[in-house]
């Protein structure tokens, strides 16, 4: 029971940190440079939520309470990726190639 647990979490920090990386060179790629320290600071922003959250909420990290949260949290990693990766595909954030409705200044959004 313990492995299985310790292989979910193992699985669900490696796609995060996949994700990371992905971000950063794409980011990179499809935007300005410097957007690519964008995805480390959501990196950044993520640890520090949980760190408040489990400051604020001390029985939340209690051994009967950790198998849900750790469900809820691979839960909601596997339904927000896709969903931010589509927005972001649809309508996109500008760069060098914006079709003028990006955010980034001097492309016309």
């Amino acid at each position: 029971m313990q492995r299985r647990y310790l292989l979910g979490i193992f699985l669900t920090s490696m796609s995060a940190l996949t994700l990371e990386v992905v971000l950063t060179r794409v980011f990179s790629v499809t935007m300005w440079y410097h957007f690519a320290f964008l995805a480390v600071s959501m990196a950044l922003m993520g640890s520090a939520i949980a760190g408040v959250v489990m400051y604020f909420f001390p029985r939340a990290i209690h051994p009967q309470q950790v198998d849900r949260w750790v469900g809820w949290a691979a839960l909601a990693l596997a339904l927000s990726v896709p969903l931010t990766w589509g927005c972001r595909s649809r309508w996109g954030f500008g760069g060098p190639g914006a079709s003028g409705r990006g955010w980034c200044p001097g492309s016309g959004g």
